[in-house]
């Protein structure tokens, strides 16, 4: 079933499948909220949930991080089901209602770093089988801080007669290679000794 829809349908499909758990438990979820699979506020976060009050449309903005662990649904659900606590009313931080409404769900932990508790997967694994497979992979690396940067590898090269050292890529090496594969000294037009590539 997963192979024909995208990251964020998925999502929206378990979104939908939630709502009655939710209404059996006594929470309303809104009819207009938006799921996405994306950057939080913060990088660190796993989801994050913008009020409808945000928007131009008046629908909740949620969003669930690409750094998810190989984005197991499991862990996905978790993220997902706290963040739909945020779209109930007075939720929007951590605070008693939040904690009491975590509660009755089956998330288990402190507020700001939930995980689900055999409550929750007494109702989300139904869900999770019918899903199947998230239709995405984690994003392990970004750019920005940490980030490895590509970089060009400049070789060292120097004349065996003159000294001359200089430094170049291997391409501009590659342009400038007489035909029989040495290279000139560049240093200057009296010396014309053979540069060697470390």
């Amino acid at each position: 079933m997963n192979d024909q829809i995208n990251r964020e349908a998925w999502l929206s499909k378990l979104i939908e499948a939630c709502r009655p758990d939710f209404a059996d438990r006594g929470f309303e979820l809104p009819a207009s909220i938006r799921v996405t699979f994306g950057w939080p506020k913060g990088r660190k976060a796993l989801g994050s949930c913008f009020p409808d009050v945000a928007t131009s449309d008046n629908h909740f903005e949620i969003f669930i991080s690409p750094k998810h662990h190989d984005c197991e649904p499991h862990a996905l659900a978790e993220t997902l089901v706290h963040e739909l606590i945020h779209t109930l009313p007075c939720c929007m931080n951590h605070g008693k209602k939040f904690k009491k409404i975590m509660a009755a769900v089956g998330l288990e932990g402190k507020a700001t770093a939930t995980r689900g508790g055999p409550e929750l997967w007494e109702w989300i694994d139904q869900h999770l089988e019918a899903l199947g497979p998230f239709p995405g992979k984690e994003i392990k690396q970004t750019a920005g801080k940490g980030a490895k940067k590509q970089t060009t590898r400049m070789l060292k090269c120097e004349c065996r007669q003159c000294g001359f050292i200089f430094r170049a890529s291997q391409t501009a090496i590659d342009t400038i290679k007489d035909e029989d594969g040495t290279m000139a000294c560049p240093g200057g037009p009296t010396c014309g000794g053979i540069v060697d590539v470390a």
